[in-house]
């Protein structure tokens, strides 16, 4: 059981990190190359405020109660093919949503805090596709 409990929250860490990483990146990026402002961690906030919800429904979904309808080898099947879809649209779909609406005068550095929302809405979607691809293969392999 504690075995169990001890993966389960090393899964939502993983969660938690495949969510926050690509906003640290950016921000790393952003000091290196000079751009980032003093106190300027919006984009973490955001990530962190999509992750940390996304780490509890982790958690509780390899929590062992939360499994007693499927097999255990199953929900880690699914686990883990979600965190892989996860952390691929985490990293991408950030970049692509913000690559696509450079040119959008309503995302101009005036307006600061529609890039974190827009960060936050992409991070979402992200964490909606791993939660999709967690039910859809629990469903083929229930069958």
């Amino acid at each position: 059981m504690i075995v169990s409990r001890a993966l389960a929250l090393g899964h939502s860490v993983l969660v938690l990190g495949a969510v926050v990483t690509p906003a640290l990146v950016v921000e790393h990026a952003g000091d290196r190359g000079g751009l980032r402002a003093p106190g300027d961690a919006d984009l973490i906030v955001a990530s962190v405020a999509v992750g940390v919800p996304a780490a509890v429904l982790a958690w509780r979904r390899l929590h062992p109660p939360a499994s007693r309808w499927q097999s255990r080898t199953d929900v880690w099947i699914a686990a883990l093919t979600s965190f892989g879809v996860l952390a691929g649209a985490a990293s991408a779909l950030p970049a692509v949503v913000l690559h696509a609406t450079t040119g959008l005068a309503a995302l101009d550095a005036d307006a600061g805090w529609r890039v974190p929302a827009v960060w936050a809405g992409s991070q979402l979607a992200a964490v909606a596709a791993g939660e999709a691809t967690h039910r859809a293969v629990l469903r083929w392999l229930a069958r």
